[in-house]
Formats: structure tokens, sequence, C-alpha cells
């Protein structure tokens, strides 16, 4: 399901390049999903203009969405799936993914997807906002993955896609990838993909049950045993 919020005066002002930070929301949980955009909704510099339940109904908006934030957890198609979609248009949104399965496997896959951002679901509330106006503003908020979590990783890879795990990991330009392995960009996409395929963390490990407290996004303190951002 996808949801356009009409904010008229909002938008224009924003295509102007002067007004609020326009977001999208990506989550297949209606609670929460409609919870981070009342949240977004709240602050006076933002404004959501569409949410999604999966990743095949999220709306492209090229170039009207600043920052897209995504859950990891879609269905049929996950966030990082969804990431790499929007980072082909001809003008991206950052991208944050916002996961409670945020460790640091996600966050390595975060990395070679091309997100911007990964934030855990138990953070405080008000780290959100935060996380969004640093994407806006051009900046990453992305952890660094341990070298032998690294290692680890990409001894699962085959030999032929390590060094551009390598390099994608490290934040070097995909152009310069593929100028540096003599491969297509095309043929980039598809090892890409491949890499991704073999790193995500499966839905059976990743996906918690629905919460039967508080949300996330309403818990005065950090849970204890949640996935670190």
């Amino acid at each position: 399901m996808t949801t356009a919020l009409s904010h008229p005066t909002r938008s224009s002002t924003a295509a102007a390049g002067g007004g609020r930070i326009r977001v999208l929301v990506v989550d297949d949980h209606p609670a929460v999903r409609h919870g981070v955009a009342g949240l977004i909704e709240q602050q006076p510099d933002m404004t959501v203009i569409a949410i999604a339940s999966n990743a095949d109904d999220a709306p492209a908006l090229d170039g009207s969405v600043d920052v897209a934030v995504l859950d990891y957890h879609l269905g049929a198609r996950d966030g990082l799936w969804l990431t790499r979609r929007l980072k082909q248009l001809a003008r991206p949104p950052r991208v944050l993914i916002y996961s409670a399965f945020a460790d640091h496997t996600l966050a390595a896959a975060a990395r070679i997807a091309g997100a911007d951002g990964l934030l855990g679901k138990c953070a405080l509330a008000e780290e959100l906002p935060i996380v969004i106006r640093r994407l806006a503003a051009g900046r990453l908020n992305l952890p660094a993955v341990a070298a032998p979590v690294a290692r680890a990783l990409r001894s699962r890879l085959a030999a032929r896609d390590q060094a551009l795990f390598g390099m994608l990991l490290h934040g070097v330009d995909p152009a310069e990838v593929a100028a540096t392995l003599a491969i297509s960009d095309a043929e980039l996409e598809l090892r890409r993909a491949a890499i991704l395929s073999t790193l995500s963390p499966p839905e059976e490990t990743g996906r918690q049950a629905p919460p039967t407290g508080p949300l996330d996004y309403e818990r005065p303190r950090r849970r204890r045993g949640c996935a670190a951002a």
C-alpha cells in the first residue's frame, strides 16, 4: 500500500530548495509505519510526502524525495533492494535503513547497497530526526564495520567479488570501482546484487515479533538487548 500525503505549500517550498526535508517512509508494520510518519511530521523542518508498506509499492518520486526511511524487512523484497532501486534514479534520495536488526552484517550490506545511513529502531525517538537532518545535509550515518567482521563476510563471497566488496565497503565511488576492475556499470550492478544476496541477514533471523509494549519511538530510554545502530 502506498499513501501520498499532500502538502502543496510545503512541497512547493521544498522544491525551491529552502523548505522542509521531504521524506518517504517504507515499513511493513502498520503501527511503526504510521508512528514514524507521525514523528517526522511533528518536526518543523520535515514533511512526509508518501508512505508505503512494501518495496514494490514504494513510489520512485524521482527528485521529489530528500530522504527515504526504509525498514529492512519489507516482504518479498527487502530494503537493500529498494535502496538500489532508489539510487538508480536520475536524482536519487538519501537513504536511511531503519531496522530492528541493525547489526554489523546489515551495516556492511547497507554500505554495499549504497545506503547513506543505518539506525536501529531501538534508538531514542529524537535520534531519527537528527539522522534524517544529517543525511539531508549530505553527511553519512553508517557505523564502522570491524575488520574481523569484514574479513568474515568477505570470505563468504566468490573470489571474483572480494575486491569489489572491499572497495564498496570502504566507500570507493562505483564509477571508480568499475574502472579499476574494468567492468561495465551493468556488470557492477549484477555483482553488487550477488554480494547483497549472500550477505543479507535471513528473514527468519532478522524478523522480530511485533512489539507488545510501547513502540520504539515512544520509549523513553534504550531497551536492553537492542541491536546497536
